[in-house]
């Protein structure tokens, strides 16, 4: 499983995603970064989480 999580705040409230695929999970994380990364506080992470 590959959990995206984005926030706007350290420590505020999160969107999260998961996905088996690990493709699919890389196209949102580039999306949230593409649509996202430009704001100063944001945070959006990529991992690997669970049992592969």
């Amino acid at each position: 499983m590959f959990e995206v999580v984005l926030r706007f705040a350290a420590g505020g409230p999160a969107s999260t995603g998961e996905w088996g695929d690990g493709e699919t999970a890389v196209r949102k994380f580039r999306a949230f970064a593409s649509l996202y990364g430009d704001h100063a506080a944001t945070t959006i992470t990529l991992a690997a989480v669970g049992r592969e």
